[in-house]
């Protein structure tokens, strides 16, 4: 994905969706580009639930301990994690 794209995407997920037409066609001219956005938009809404924030951790120990917990069966927004990819 080209970052002018996930910029976009980005930027127009945090204008209501009554005004993101309107925002689109002012910062989007490229036809292409503007029907992989709508996709994607169309995408995001129809997901069941929002992706929840994760929280940052604060220091380096925590960090690493974040990085190697086992989250299996975990729900991300519609998608649960079935296992560890590796550490």
């Amino acid at each position: 994905m080209n970052s002018q794209l996930v910029n976009l995407f980005r930027a127009a997920l945090d204008v209501a969706s009554a005004e993101r037409s309107a925002f689109l066609d002012a910062q989007c001219s490229d036809p292409v580009l503007r029907a992989q956005l709508d996709a994607l938009l169309l995408a995001a809404e129809q997901t069941e639930a929002p992706l929840p924030k994760l929280a940052v951790p604060q220091d380096a120990f925590t960090a690493r301990k974040a990085e190697l917990a086992d989250r299996s069966g975990e729900l991300i927004g519609a998608f649960r994690l079935l296992s560890p990819l590796g550490s």
